[in-house]
């Protein structure tokens, strides 16, 4: 039983060591664009929204607006709630990315525990 033990030791360290050394993923704007699967404009008033499309389905929405209405320009309206939709797109997508190396190392410690 020891020797169990002490071997299941061995291995747990072995694959710790091992998850720590696997690479992370670099998140790099091309990756965080090439998510993009569709993007949707829509204004109201002052107001212009970005709806952003994850390739996982997930939605993100931006928004611009104006203070006074004849400052209203819809070019200028859609490119800056893009700009607030892809900010909080890529934090979604570190979080996405973050998730998927903690699940690595959690199946991992898993699986050894279901060893024993």
């Amino acid at each position: 039983d020891s020797f169990k033990n002490f071997l299941l030791n061995k291995i747990h360290l072995s694959l710790r060591g091992y998850i720590k050394s696997m690479p992370h993923p670099t998140l790099t704007p091309e990756y965080v664009q090439r998510r993009i699967r569709q993007v949707q404009y829509s204004t109201t008033g002052k107001v212009t929204i970005c709806v952003l499309t994850d390739m996982n389905g997930y939605q993100i929405i931006g928004t611009s607006g104006v203070v006074h209405l004849p400052d209203f320009n819809a070019d200028l309206g859609e490119q800056y709630a893009l700009e607030d939709a892809k900010t909080k797109h890529w934090a979604f997508v570190a979080f996405l990315e973050q998730q998927a190396v903690q699940c690595r190392c959690v199946v991992s410690f898993v699986s050894i525990k279901t060893i024993k």
